[in-house]
């Protein structure tokens, strides 16, 4: 068994390469959400992040889940199939990624992506050519609803 420093030193050093390397929670598409329903993991991977939670994502939950598979009904830990169903249930956007491991069981972090704001202009500043292209759309067609006509 693996004691808790053991274990927080791998999360560090699990968080270290996972910053390096730009892992990100993983998504899953539409086919292993239903595999979720049907209580199978079978085409779906948990990136492993540590404590490392990258640009764009919110950690909004954390899930105790038995690892291996030999959990049973009732232990503190999710079996991997009442785990699965709840996957299922949870919103299709949300990523998902091991955020702590330990011998027997692990913590599975659910990740919400940040809202991406749009780019406001302000006096004085550069904008890209995407930026100018897009706010010069803008103006077009408030200037076409007659928002500066009045």
């Amino acid at each position: 068994m693996m004691g808790l420093e053991e274990i927080r030193r791998l999360s560090i050093l699990t968080a270290l390469r996972a910053r390096h390397h730009g892992i990100r929670p993983r998504v899953p598409t539409a086919e292993q959400r239903e595999a979720f329903a049907r209580g199978e993991f079978s085409t779906f991977r948990f990136p492993n992040l540590g404590d490392y939670v990258p640009a764009g994502w919110t950690l909004v939950e954390s899930h105790f889940v038995d690892k291996l598979g030999f959990g049973l009904p009732g232990e503190p830990a999710a079996t991997q199939s009442n785990f699965a169903h709840r996957l299922a249930t949870l919103p299709a956007e949300h990523g998902y990624a091991m955020i702590e491991e330990g011998q027997f069981q692990c913590y599975i972090g659910e990740f919400k992506p940040k809202a991406k704001r749009a780019p406001k202009y302000r006096p004085g500043t550069l904008l890209t050519e995407a930026e100018h292209t897009a706010f010069a759309a803008k103006l077009d067609a408030d200037h076409a609803r007659g928002e500066y006509n009045k």
